[in-house]
């Protein structure tokens, strides 16, 4: 029998991947932004400078989010786990890059040194806290006003925290993200159902027996929806993918209050995967998530649900033998002998 056929089956897991990448593909894009800054200053934008009531550094956080985006690719297209120690690590750069930064402008300024007037020779920590202390806001007018001396540095702390803060945003949102421990990849969402269970609120009459009872209606039809999608789960992925097609999630011109969403989370490689569901309510803005189902699912039921022409598809890197229950490689000699004799 070859081995090449079995090496990747039998490989270590690949969770632990190298964090390398991820941080070099993030230093990368916080130089780009913190670069990008700088340019912007030389033409009178300063881009960290914009703050909400005075307090929230959005400037700060919106160059944050720019230099993330090296650790957030990375880390999606190389499948590193965003673990707590990366993220301290990737929290620890954003905090160098930014002294790095005024560091660099200092020496740019002053390519031969700084002095005072009485010649005595200033540092970058001393024209660190005099630029620091010399911060003014501006008012609506354009006009500035009084330096904020020691405040200034509240100023700072600020600045940092939202440039610091707006990097790790999405690096952080991807440790809540579905992961495969086995490939050490980041697993795909993919929405099969859409269930309604409310109606939209009326300000008069919302509480009538009629709409009391439209919504117990929905509500009981999403359950049985969502029972019997679970149930084809189980027979499999032909059955659930025929189950899910009335009610596949549409476009509409007004969404429901609420429903419950039925996902299909698998992974792109070995197919290990399950089946979700949540309900989904909508409050303002933002729509609230919360658990209410789940159930594993074999990979041959996550290819048949994903076979949107209803064929059978192989996972090309391996293939189980249903005689014989044996997991067999891809480009095993064994799997050719297999597929001969039939």
């Amino acid at each position: 029998m070859s081995e090449t056929g079995f090496a990747q089956d039998f490989s270590p897991p690949r969770s632990a991947r190298s964090p390398v990448p991820v941080l070099v593909a993030g230093g990368a894009s916080t130089i780009v932004a913190l670069v990008a800054v700088y340019l912007l200053e030389q033409v009178g934008f300063n881009a960290m400078g914009f703050y909400l009531d005075f307090v929230v550094p959005i400037g700060a956080i919106g160059v944050g989010l720019v230099a993330s985006s090296g650790f957030a690719l990375a880390s999606w297209r190389s499948g590193t786990r965003i673990s707590g120690a990366l993220l301290v690590a990737v929290t620890a750069m954003l905090v160098a890059a930014y002294f790095l930064a005024s560091y660099l402008e200092f020496r740019l300024l002053y390519p031969g040194g700084a002095q005072l007037r009485d010649g005595t020779p200033v540092g970058f920590w001393m024209y660190f806290d005099h630029f620091t202390r010399s911060i003014a806001f501006k008012d609506s007018q354009g006009q500035g006003g009084d330096a904020l001396g020691l405040l200034g540095y509240g100023v700072r702390a600020l600045e940092i925290a939202g440039f610091a803060g707006g990097g790790v945003l999405i690096p952080f949102g991807l440790r809540k993200l579905p992961y495969c421990d086995g490939c050490g990849l980041y697993m795909r969402t993919s929405r099969l159902a859409s269930l309604t269970t409310g109606i939209a609120e009326k300000l008069i009459g919302d509480k009538s027996p009629e709409r009391q009872e439209q919504r117990r209606a929905l509500a009981e039809q999403a359950q049985q929806g969502m029972d019997a999608l679970f149930a084809a789960a189980a027979q499999g992925g032909e059955q659930l993918r025929a189950a899910a097609a009335p009610h596949a999630p549409k476009r509409r011109a007004f969404s429901p209050p609420s429903w419950v969403e039925v996902s299909l989370v698998h992974c792109r490689s070995c197919r290990a995967g399950r089946l979700e569901a949540a309900t989904m309510v909508r409050k303002g803005n933002n729509v609230v998530r919360t658990a209410l189902r789940s159930a594993a699912l074999s990979p041959a039921t996550v290819e048949g649900t994903l076979a949107k022409d209803g064929s059978h598809q192989a996972n090309s890197r391996s293939v189980t033998m249903t005689n014989t229950g044996k997991k067999l490689g891809a480009g095993s000699s064994e799997l050719g002998n297999q597929s001969g004799e039939q």
